[in-house]
């Protein structure tokens, strides 16, 4: 079993080992008010999909496959996309607990 394959089935465990302990509990945070860590949460009204709940246009964006079944894609996609827009977790929590969505 590959490492990737492992980390398929403990996508919390992957994301900690990617950031630092103060970024992860505000990513942490932030996950579970979107998805709980599971890979496959939908939102059938706005087809948000995976753990960071990304519309089929960011997966796009982000030049992802739409609704990527990979806990690890979805993790990578989500930190990169994090990084992008608002530098770090925390910054993204603060977003959230402002205006309900990052």
């Amino acid at each position: 079993m590959t490492l990737e394959m492992r980390w398929q089935s403990h996508p919390r465990a992957y994301a900690k080992t990617l950031v630092s302990p103060a970024q992860f509990a505000c990513l942490d945070k932030l996950i579970n008010l979107e998805s709980h860590w599971n890979p496959k949460a939908q939102n059938p009204s706005s087809k948000a999909f995976g753990i960071f709940q990304f519309l089929p246009t960011t997966w796009g964006n982000y030049n992802y496959p739409t609704r990527p079944k990979s806990a690890v894609i979805q993790i990578k996609a989500g930190l990169h996309y994090l990084k992008v827009r608002y530098s770090t977790a925390c910054n993204a929590l603060k977003f959230h607990q402002r205006h309900g969505w990052y």
